[in-house]
Formats: C-alpha cells, sequence, structure tokens
C-alpha cells in the first residue's frame, strides 16, 4: 500500500512535533542502578528504575526534632495513673570497698534514697511519697514526648479529691515549679564554684 492521497486522507495537518527544542548533550538521569523490590501493594517483585535526577535534600535538625517528637507522640503508651508506685523505698547501693570485694560478694555498701531537689514538693503526697515522686520527676525529665516539664497545674487541695481524673498524665506528680531570677544566679554561682574545683583539681593531675 502506499501513501494516502492528500484528497483521500483529508488534508494533511502540520504539527509542531517535527520541531525539537534545545539539543540535550549527556545523561539527564539518575546514576542509582534499577534494583529488584517487593512492593506491598502488589505482593511480588518489581524493578524499581530511579529516573528523577535531583537528589533528596536533606533534613534539618529542627525536622528531624519535630518528625522525631511526633513520632513518639503517635507510638507511646499512656502511662498507669501511679505507676511511679512501684519505685517507693527503692535504694541505690554504693560499694565502699574496692572491686575485689564485690567480685568475692563480700560488699559492704552505703545506701542512698531518691530525693527531690530544693523547692519541689509532691503533688499528692497522701498517695504517692518522694521517692515515688522522684521517679516520675526523672522520667519526665528523660521522656522522648519533648515536653516542657511544669508539673501538675492545678493545687494540692483540687487534686487531692479526684485525683483519678484531675491529674496531667504527661507531667510528673510534683506541684508546679516556679523559677525566679534568683535561682538562676544562685545556679549560676554553683556552676562557676564547681568550675573552679575542676580547674584546680587538673592543675594538680598537670592536665
Amino acid at each position: 500500500m502506499g501513501r494516502h492521497k492528500k484528497t483521500e486522507a483529508g488534508g494533511i495537518r502540520k504539527t509542531n512535533r517535527g520541531k525539537g527544542g534545545a539539543v540535550r548533550r549527556g545523561f539527564d538521569g539518575s546514576n542509582v542502578p534499577s534494583m529488584r523490590k517487593t512492593v506491598s501493594i502488589f505482593q511480588q517483585p518489581v524493578t524499581l528504575v530511579v529516573t528523577t535526577s535531583r537528589d533528596t535534600k536533606k533534613a534539618t535538625t529542627e525536622q528531624l526534632k519535630k518528625g522525631i517528637s511526633a513520632n513518639a507522640a503517635k507510638n507511646a503508651k499512656p502511662y498507669q495513673l501511679f505507676y511511679p508506685k512501684v519505685f517507693e523505698n527503692l535504694r541505690a547501693s554504693v560499694p565502699i570497698d574496692n572491686f575485689m570485694s564485690v567480685a568475692t560478694g563480700n560488699v559492704r555498701c552505703f545506701t542512698e534514697k531518691m530525693e527531690l531537689p530544693s523547692k519541689v514538693v509532691s503533688a499528692v503526697p497522701e498517695i504517692l511519697n518522694e521517692e515515688g515522686t522522684t521517679a516520675s520527676l526523672c522520667a519526665a525529665i528523660h521522656s522522648t514526648l519533648q515536653k516542657p516539664v511544669e508539673g501538675q497545674t492545678l493545687p494540692h487541695d483540687k487534686l487531692i479529691k479526684h485525683p483519678e481524673y484531675l491529674l496531667t498524665l504527661d507531667q510528673p506528680l510534683i506541684e508546679k515549679i516556679e523559677i525566679t531570677q534568683q535561682d538562676i544566679y544562685d545556679q549560676e554561682e554553683k556552676v562557676l564554684e564547681k568550675r573552679k574545683i575542676l580547674k584546680e583539681a587538673y592543675k594538680r593531675m598537670g592536665i
């Protein structure tokens, strides 16, 4: 069969398909090789071919923190109401003798209980003692939810009436913490004092 005549084809329209743009030189695709991968929606292996030439941008530190905190908040299991009660009367044993006595089992040690910092008071002392309250404070400080530690917002006289639904579970079981400017100054003085002691120790050791 030959080519249709113009009259039979009803006229041949010219398009811009034949006009090429700028001449492309070199390889404009990705250097990532194709790979075999099982896609969950197909349940069978397919060949994954990367065609884009744009590299994935690295996430910033703020984006990573937001992603971690969002995933942690989504996957975090809720605490039981008074879970720190299992830490009541918990003591830390510090050995007095050297490591040889620890290896033989004849250990002399002194015990030290967990104590709350100054100006930090338990929100429900009738229910939870100081060791358990300190454990709840430590858990809130080291939590993956990355929320500010403020304590319970309601006063003690209201919390003790109905603690089962008035307590804020993502906060430690302490009264609301109020930090003044004087507290900051006192803490700075303590830090400077400890740094001086550490500097003197370095001088004695010849470091």
